[in-house]
């Protein structure tokens, strides 16, 4: 390891060890935490009927999930212990659920629908909006 890294963490009072090379199982944590994440997103995915490709929006989701969900190693929810506020739940839904985004009034005619069904993925990292996918064969 480069001489300022190391600089870095002894002035970060940082203990930097390693573990010997492809055993993660040495890092008994992190291992057990990526385990759990990928059950629920497997889980995720088989109960919303989605293909494998929407593995990574599933992840997301559970990782989301993990966070504002109450924890034993700790006396409150993980993204209260980091922000020092009470999570927002109110936004919440069922992954995989139905969802309908509105179609605007110049894209419509006089008998075409006022709304598309989409699956709802999660939410959107750039901005406060849900993260939807819409299958015209629904």
């Amino acid at each position: 390891m480069a001489q300022h890294i190391q600089d870095w963490l002894l002035e970060c009072s940082i203990k930097h060890k390693t573990t010997t090379a492809d055993t993660p199982q040495h890092n008994g944590v992190a291992e057990c935490l990526n385990r759990t994440l990928l059950d629920k997103s497997r889980a995720m995915l088989a109960n919303a009927n989605l293909p494998k490709s929407y593995w990574l929006e599933a992840l997301n989701y559970a990782t989301l999930l993990h966070n504002l969900s109450p924890s034993h190693s700790i006396a409150t929810t993980p993204s209260e212990a980091y922000t020092g506020t009470k999570p927002d739940v109110s936004r919440l839904r069922i992954f995989g659920c139905t969802a309908h985004i509105h179609v605007p009034e110049k894209l419509q005619d006089k008998l075409s629908a006022c709304s598309l069904p989409c699956t709802f993925l999660g939410f959107s990292h750039q901005c406060s909006a849900f993260c939807l996918v819409h299958h015209p064969s629904q």
